[in-house]
């Protein structure tokens, strides 16, 4: 069981596989695994969405509306930033503010396909 697999190419570079567990498996009833299936549900439906909003933004934004107009209409928030500066002013860079905390933004960003 611990042999290791010739390697393997995927679209993420090569691999070797190794089994190093294998466990029965089991099976859930409905009420057991109802709470995943509606988080799941809900995940997806949220996506959908976001994804349309997303899209009618886009639109929005391509036919010469402004941004402030656009996120006025889809009930969005914005947050002013300053622009892009040059390399001799990054001592004086400040974080952006967020409307959640870092991890929980990334860990949105890296779930959203």
């Amino acid at each position: 069981m611990n042999n290791a697999s010739e390697p393997v190419k995927t679209p993420l570079g090569w691999h070797i596989l190794r089994v190093v567990k294998i466990e029965a498996p089991v099976t859930q009833t409905y009420e057991q695994a109802r709470p995943k299936l509606e988080a799941e549900l809900s995940r997806e439906e949220a996506e959908d969405r976001i994804y349309k909003i997303a899209n009618r933004v886009d639109d929005a934004l391509a036919s010469g509306a402004s941004l402030e107009d656009v996120a006025a209409k889809f009930g969005l928030k914005t947050t002013a930033g300053r622009g892009c500066r040059s390399q001799r002013n990054r001592s004086r860079r400040k974080p952006v503010a967020l409307p959640l905390p870092a991890d929980a933004v990334l860990k949105l960003v890296f779930a959203t396909e």
